[in-house]
This record gives C-alpha cells, structure tokens and sequence, in this order.
C-alpha cells in the first residue's frame, strides 16, 4: 500500500497559520487552509516539524490506498454524495420519533429514532446516483441505490444492511428504480479515539455530540466489530471522557464490496476528506 498521508492541525480554536506556512508550504497546505500534510516520511515533513515545533499542533497519521488495493483493507469508511431530488426533510414522514431525543427544541438531535417507512423519492428531478445520502435523515443513516447498485449489492450477497424499494413521489407507489440502504449492524462497542480535545456542539438533553475534535482518529478492536459487509457505530470512546455519544451514525463497509463499487464505476461516492484530500477512509483495526 502506498505511503499513508500525515497532516498537521492547530490545536487552538480560532487560530491560524503563520504567515511562514503559506510562503514556504503551499503546497502542502490544503484547499481550504485548515491542514498541512505530507507523505509519511517526507524530508519536508521534518522540516516543517523542526521549524513550527513552538506551535501546538495535532498530528495524524490517515492511510491513502489507491483503487486497487482496495480489498487489502477489511472495512472503510461509507461516504457518498447528496442527490439533488430527494425531499430535504422527511423525518417526520420516515422515521418513528417516538423514541428519538428531541433536543430539548434547540437542536435536531433524533438520536433513537428508526425508519419505518419507505424514502420519498423526487424521480424527476435526480441526477440518478448510483449511490447517495439522504440529506435531512440523520440519524438513522440512510442511503439511495440506483436498480444497478441494487443488483451490484445483491449479487455479492452484501450483509448487515436491508434494501427495499423507495417511494415514487410522483406516483406514491414503490419504486422499481430507486432504492434505499439501510445499514442495519452495529458494532459491539465504540473506537478509541483518545482524549476529547473540544466539544463544539452538543445536544442539550441527551448529551450527543454535533461536532467536536478528538486527539486521535477512530481505532477499532477486530472483536468488538460484526463479520459483515456493512455496519455502523454511534459513539466513540474517550481516555478523558468515557464513552461519547453521537448523533451521527457512521456506517461502514467492507472492502470487497467497497472494491467492487468502485470497480463497476458507481457514482455517487464521496471523497472520504478534504482537508487532506483522502478518497477512500480506511478503518482503522487492531
């Protein structure tokens, strides 16, 4: 596998680069400035750390495999485009949320909420993706299947997700085109992600968390993860903080099925960052 990518991030909010940065690491610097990254062992890479070692920064470590050495990871990180034509906000028509956090009325948390009807899906208007998130369904996460991705997923016997028809709204009958994946398996238990660095955001009532910065990326133990093709968790553990809940549910998948999506040309994954600019999110697995 290629060299992974190391990218650098200041620890203080509100802070920024100085101005050395930007003269002498352009183009290590990302799009939108937030990061500087390098190849795992780069000359520049010590360099940079030598002369910026006064500033506190936040060092990772991200795996960058290219499309064919997608099978030799066991589980990436599922990412996909919004589709332009779906209802933005149907919760209220999809999921129960009987049970679902309600965020006190501050937030949009629905943390326990379950789908229980099928997607509404605008036909007319889509651009089609093979595969896409539902914008305004958050949590349980859900996604769109074109009939092709469909088949694709159930021709390699895919587990740990459901597919059912979505609704035509033009119609208001189920659909024979368009899909929805629900990713059904949970972990046994949350990543480490070390220490809390910062809360940005949390729900008011249950605790949830909408944003916040973590001193490590996710790092999941092999028997606490499902032998499955797809499976999500929705809370990472903490050195500082315990276990922290999220809001989000974050769905994984397998790398032979990731391979095979990408192999058949889907469209409608997402690169996995931007800032470094990662295409596919390798799970980490110890």
């Amino acid at each position: 596998m290629r060299r992974p990518i190391v990218y650098y991030m200041l620890t203080q909010r509100g802070t920024w680069w100085p101005p050395e940065v930007s003269s002498h690491y352009a183009k290590e610097l990302s799009r939108f400035g937030s990061v500087v990254y390098f190849r795992q062992g780069s000359e520049r890479e010590e360099a940079f750390r030598q002369t910026f070692r006064h500033l506190e920064l936040l060092r990772h470590v991200i795996a960058d495999p290219s499309p064919e050495e997608l099978a030799d990871t066991e589980y990436y990180f599922l990412s996909a485009k919004h589709e332009p034509g779906i209802w933005a906000d149907q919760a209220s028509s999809v999921l129960d949320l009987s049970a679902a956090c309600d965020g006190n009325g501050e937030v949009d948390c629905r943390r326990g909420a379950k789908v229980v009807r099928p997607v509404v899906h605008a036909a007319r208007k889509s651009k089609a993706l093979d595969i896409a998130a539902i914008p305004g369904i958050n949590p349980p996460r859900l996604h769109l299947l074109s009939a092709r991705a469909r088949d694709l997923l159930s021709s390699l016997g895919a587990t740990g997700c459901s597919i059912t028809p979505a609704l035509d709204k033009s119609t208001g009958a189920l659909s024979t085109t368009r899909f929805q994946l629900h990713v059904t398996q949970p972990v046994s238990a949350p990543p480490d992600s070390g220490k809390v660095l910062r809360i940005i955001d949390e729900c008011p009532r249950c605790g949830a968390v909408l944003a916040g910065h973590l001193e490590s990326l996710p790092v999941f133990k092999r028997d606490e993860m499902a032998k499955t093709d797809f499976q999500y968790f929705d809370a990472y553990r903490t050195s500082n903080r315990g276990e922290i809940k999220l809001v989000n549910e974050i769905p994984l998948v397998s790398g032979r099925v990731m391979k095979a999506l990408v192999a058949s040309g889907m469209s409608g994954l997402r690169d996995y960052l931007t800032e470094p600019p990662i295409r596919f999110g390798v799970a980490e697995i110890t």
